[in-house]
């Protein structure tokens, strides 16, 4: 099933509108089955290149009961494992910081301590998280008695000793929401990807020549290749509007 089309939808939108533009290059005609192939693959690699789930979904710390599952009524989920008590964890000031894996983060549903033969030891209260969701970015800000100032903070981090694997548990979703209004350019270039698969398969020689109807045609292998870089530049383009602008440091 697709993560961002109605089966049916995109079947006669792409057969009216995209499908003729590379028609002439395929050995014959496509069915329904291969185009929706087609098009769970070009998702599947979207997803990979821009790092992010392509529609909002429910990260688990550990494999879900099937009444968690249940619960979710279809709706897409992952298991996300605990992250690492680590001291540099420990910002100035005694601040806790904790970076998700993934993002865009549209909702936070728990964060906890855990020891794996103990279980929940504690769980941070709502009030105390502050949570940057375009960055994934959780910082503890503890807040009422005894947990006023920045020495707060370091009392939960002292609950983790020196290091403990998987320590803190979280519960969330992200990925992309109503990509329709907000990524619309994800779902041309994932047609366009699509448009690339198909030509892939039809294993277009270094330079083709078609005739058809009196009419004699060309393509070649480097128009395939500027196909493709416009794919990749568009892809770019949305996971530095997703993820903000790379930056590294040497």
């Amino acid at each position: 099933m697709s993560t961002l089309f109605d089966a049916n939808t995109f079947l006669d939108s792409f057969r009216s509108d995209r499908l003729p533009s590379v028609q002439r290059y395929l050995p014959g005609s496509v069915s329904d089955d291969y185009l929706l192939g087609k098009l769970l693959a070009a998702e599947a690699q979207a997803q990979r290149k821009l790092h992010v789930f392509l529609t909002p979904t429910v990260l688990f710390p550990n494999d879900p009961t099937q009444a968690e599952i249940d619960a979710l009524a279809g709706a897409a989920w992952a298991v996300d494992p605990g992250y690492d008590y680590e001291q540099d964890m420990i910002q100035p000031g005694g601040w806790i910081f904790l970076k998700l894996r993934q993002r865009p983060v549209i909702s936070l549903q728990s964060i906890q301590y855990a020891y794996p033969s103990v279980g929940t030891i504690f769980s941070v209260p709502d009030r105390w998280i502050k949570t940057d969701k375009k960055y994934g970015h959780i910082r503890f800000f503890p807040a009422g008695v005894g947990f006023n100032t920045p020495i707060g903070g370091a009392l939960i981090g002292a609950m983790g000793m020196q290091g403990v694997p998987q320590f803190i548990e979280v519960r969330y979703t992200a990925g992309l929401k109503d990509v329709a209004t907000n990524y619309p350019d994800l779902l041309d270039v994932v047609q366009r990807m699509v448009l690339a698969g198909l030509m892939n398969d039809s294993v277009l020689a270094a330079s083709t020549s078609i005739s058809a109807d009196g009419l004699s045609q060309s393509i070649s292998a480097p128009d395939l290749d500027k196909f493709r870089e416009g794919i990749d530049s568009a892809l770019d383009d949305l996971r530095t509007r997703i993820h903000g602008i790379p930056m590294m440091v040497l």
